[in-house]
């Protein structure tokens, strides 16, 4: 199965600590890029420890955006022990969403969207949690990393 990630899980390593402590590590060669239109990233999902201001990755409908990550071909194990870590169905429910490879090639993929009573506004993510979406850098166009880049934080 295909797992598109856009938030903290397109930082290769942190997928592949998540995965390795119970079948495997993610290499690169598994990992492709790929983007997904009409939805745009936000940091919106409220966090258990600063929920009035500190918000994690989430994506919304937008016809007018893409959003890019990373997308792994992982079993259904391994989507599992994901949802473990992504606080699914409490935080994140899981949904089927069409993907474009770099390649142009349109796959269906698994992807999280935060719950709507897990939403808030005016969050805004760590410098902690922004960085390991910038260490997707190989996998993200130089002008999507830029917008990363200048995304406000808290610290």
């Amino acid at each position: 199965m295909y797992y598109f990630a856009y938030g903290s899980n397109i930082d290769l390593g942190q997928v592949s600590k998540r995965l390795e402590k119970i079948i495997r590590k993610i290499t690169p060669s598994e990992v492709m890029k790929d983007s997904v239109r009409g939805w745009k990233l936000v940091f919106n999902k409220r966090t258990n420890d600063n929920p009035e201001k500190k918000g994690y990755a989430n994506i919304i409908e937008d016809a007018n955006e893409i959003v890019e990550g990373v997308l792994y071909e992982i079993t259904e194990e391994e989507m599992k022990e994901l949802d473990r870590y992504e606080g699914c169905p409490e935080h994140y429910e899981r949904m089927k969403i069409e993907v474009t490879w770099d390649t142009g090639k349109k796959v269906i993929a698994e992807t999280y969207i935060a719950r709507k009573d897990k939403i808030g506004t005016g969050l805004l993510p760590t410098k902690e949690y922004l960085n390991r979406l910038l260490n997707a850098k190989p996998f993200l166009s130089p002008e999507y990393y830029e917008r990363l880049k200048s995304q406000q934080t808290l610290d």
